[in-house]
């Protein structure tokens, strides 16, 4: 099991450009969802589908059934690590697009080259305390941080304990590793001299009402750069952050704040205002 995906279908009305491609439009048509689960004995790809779905998210609902249904109906003996890795990344629908970047990531880049090849049920700690050996020497001459290679972990550990939850295995190998310690630098906030005059020295700079916004309210980044007019209230001198914008693989996207309580009314000065 490979790769799912879920795309509208076109129907014979809509629009089309002069090289016959479709041109941007409001299109009506129903939405299928596409799954890939491996190679036949010649290479080609072996998938399966389904259309007729009235909305985007019903066809994802769909392919997630579908997913895990192929999952169970896999011999369980013969699944590899990396196969179930591959599955389990299909499924996460409901995690912010930062997030599901982070994790295909740490699992392309790391789990897969490492662990993919062992069958999911002979997977046992020592293989992971290998795996955390080698990456840790990093490369290029540049080795890992503790703290990324606790969010490779991370992601590890919330993929077996899903496959433990599946019953796909007894016990999950990633409950008992022992990685070395973060030791993180706490920040130094500055002074309310120290943000005076940055905000004297950038007060010609084109975003200097941004810095003033962020210092005095707090703000996350993505939080002020989504604000928009409608989440202003001048009047009561106050902003609604409903909305952030985030940068996922070099392009900017546009989502809820980062945590539920990240939604939020924030009281401004006159001075801000």
């Amino acid at each position: 099991m490979k790769h799912g995906s879920v795309a509208q279908r076109h129907t014979r009305d809509c629009p089309r450009n002069e090289d016959g491609s479709f041109a941007p439009h409001r299109c009506k048509g129903s939405w299928q969802w596409v799954l890939e689960y491996g190679r036949d004995s010649n290479g080609h790809r072996l998938q399966t589908s389904k259309a007729g779905f009235g909305t985007k998210a019903a066809a994802q609902a769909a392919l997630q059934q579908a997913v895990h249904t192929m999952l169970v109906d896999v011999n369980v003996t013969d699944l590899t690590v990396g196969e179930y890795l591959e599955t389990w990344l299909t499924g996460k629908h409901a995690l912010k697009p930062k997030t599901v970047a982070l994790y295909s990531d740490m699992t392309k880049n790391y789990l897969i080259p490492h662990l993919g090849q062992i069958r999911l049920l002979e997977l046992r700690a020592h293989h992971l305390d290998r795996m955390y050996a080698a990456i840790a020497i990093g490369r290029r001459g540049r080795p890992l941080s503790p703290s990324t290679i606790r969010r490779v972990h991370a992601v590890l550990r919330s993929a077996l304990n899903t496959a433990v939850k599946r019953r796909l295995l007894p016990y999950s190998p990633a409950e008992h590793i022992e990685l070395a310690p973060e030791n993180p630098k706490r920040p130094k906030p500055w002074t309310v001299e120290q943000c005076r005059i940055f905000l004297t020295h950038a007060a010609e700079d084109r975003l200097a009402d941004l810095y003033h916004l962020m210092l005095v309210t707090g703000m996350r980044r993505g939080e002020a750069i989504g604000l928009r007019w409608e989440d202003v209230d001048l009047d009561s001198q106050c902003l609604f952050v409903v909305q952030q914008i985030t940068e996922v693989r070099g392009k900017s996207v546009v989502g809820t704040p980062k945590t539920k309580r990240g939604t939020r009314l924030v009281p401004i000065d006159d001075e801000t205002a």
